[in-house]
């Protein structure tokens, strides 16, 4: 091979290298330009799950807040029931006790004129 055949044949090489090494580092710009955009992804990923924990954290306080002022309207409602049904069974006993002492007391009152003072007065 002749010197000049040689020489070209180094400068080939030598431009296919350049060539190479320009490449190599495009691609390691690239890839370094992705790695700080997944970085980026990442700490924004790390943000939101940050976020949707306190979120979760705070939803779980107000249903468990939720769930306890449940149990005490159960209470209140269970016991205004229990106490409606304890008076719906007194009025009814009285109602069931007064009516026939009504009925024994009205012709009393209409044979010896028992009047209320309210009825007096007109």
């Amino acid at each position: 091979m002749t010197p000049d055949n040689q020489t070209r044949l180094v400068e080939g090489i030598g431009s296919t290298i350049d060539l190479s090494v320009a490449e190599v580092t495009a691609a390691q710009k690239a890839l370094e330009k992705q790695v700080a955009q997944m970085s980026s992804h990442g700490r924004n990923l790390e943000d939101s799950l940050r976020i949707a924990r306190e979120k979760i954290a705070t939803l779980e306080d107000q249903a468990s807040t939720m769930s306890s002022h449940g149990c005490t309207l159960q209470d209140s409602l269970r016991i205004a029931h229990d106490e409606i049904a304890r008076l719906t069974r007194a009025l009814t006993s009285h109602l069931n006790v007064s009516r026939p002492t009504l009925a024994r007391f009205l012709p009393y009152r209409a044979r010896y004129s028992l009047t209320s003072p309210s009825e007096r007065s007109t």
